[in-house]
């Protein structure tokens, strides 16, 4: 006999339907709610996770972290005074993949680390949509929130939100952030960052803003580059005894034995996690940070976020990682943050 409430084959209803709020607000108002889920666009991101930390709950926020460097700094502040478990979905630090490869480059098994090269692939371009009404179950200036009001456009509104600067940064921070992320890892970087950044990016004519293709170069301060262009998906390390290189599902060497070899005892041990919303669940009980914190997902999309400026800068550019500064560069540091269009602010 099936169960009442229920149809053979599909799952039975809940005894309770689940809340909905047009104002995310509300939410944070509930006492009976502990933690808090940001999968709104990049450009809402930090609002929701400053109050969310605020209103003393924890927090996992999609990646990419931010919209600007100053925004993800201000999550990280806020996070640390509220003692906030704070985890950022870059999953693939959750992948025994991408920890074995990081652990064995950490290792030594690839020796002095000569280059990095990071590939993902171009944002899209598509033929200029015309604007249309706002659609009634809509909420279309509460949708754009900080970022500037424009009129409503389909494209905008779906999930091609990531090619427009306004609320996102393209493929730089969309996958960036992933495939960055397992770079400065495999580095030692996951909490600071380059020192020098030069790069050249494209975008092709029609309605979106992002760039369609780039070239990025980050030189970290041991003089390590790490290459950042349009190509397969994936990471590769290179170094003086073999190469490294890992994506989704796949890890190669060169030789095949630097990876075959479990890590040992006296080599460098990652923090493991197996299930990255698993680990977060675990660590809103221990207290402890997950593997991929707030600073960490700050830092690397950072990176991403420097690419971006330097592309549309077209020059070379000297970056201050422990003051989170541009050197002596007026018109960069004017790129770490942007306006927020009234009242969308951090005391919305």
């Amino acid at each position: 006999m099936e169960s009442s409430g229920s149809v053979k084959g599909r799952p039975p209803k809940p005894e309770k339907a689940v809340d909905c709020y047009h104002d995310y607000r509300r939410i944070l108002d509930r006492k009976d709610v502990d933690t808090m889920i940001v999968a709104t666009p990049d450009h809402w991101h930090s609002i929701i996770a400053t109050q969310t930390c605020q209103a003393g709950k924890d927090i996992y926020c999609e990646k990419p972290l931010s919209l600007t460097i100053n925004q993800g700094r201000e999550m990280v502040r806020a996070a640390r005074e509220n003692n906030t478990v704070f985890q950022v979905g870059s999953q693939q630090r959750s992948d025994a993949k991408f920890r074995h490869a990081c652990e064995c480059v950490r290792s030594g098994r690839i020796g002095k680390i000569k280059e990095v090269i990071v590939q993902v692939g171009g944002a899209p371009q598509t033929e200029p949509v015309p604007d249309e009404p706002i659609p009634p179950s809509l909420d279309w200036d509460f949708w754009l929130g900080p970022a500037p009001y424009v009129p409503f456009n389909p494209e905008r509104a779906r999930v091609n939100f990531r090619w427009f600067f306004d609320y996102s940064g393209g493929m730089v921070t969309d996958w960036g952030a992933h495939h960055l992320d397992i770079a400065q890892w495999g580095l030692g970087m996951e909490r600071h960052g380059p020192r020098f950044i030069e790069g050249k990016g494209e975008t092709k004519p029609g309605m979106y803003e992002t760039f369609t293709s780039f070239d990025i170069t980050y030189t970290y301060e041991n003089g390590i580059p790490v290459h950042f262009r349009n190509g397969d998906h994936g990471v590769t390390f290179i170094g003086e005894k073999g190469e490294i290189w890992v994506k989704r599902g796949e890890i190669k060497s060169t030789p095949e034995e630097i990876i075959k070899e479990p890590i040992q005892s006296d080599e460098v041990h990652l923090y493991k996690s197996d299930n990255h919303m698993k680990n977060w669940v675990e660590c809103l009980k221990t207290r402890k940070q997950p593997v991929a914190d707030v600073e960490i997902g700050h830092r690397s999309v950072t990176v991403c976020h420097l690419g971006n400026i330097a592309c549309k800068l077209g020059r070379k550019l000297e970056w201050d990682p422990t003051n989170e500064l541009f050197v002596n560069d007026n018109e960069a540091n004017d790129h770490l943050d942007r306006p927020m269009r009234e009242p969308y602010d951090y005391n919305f």
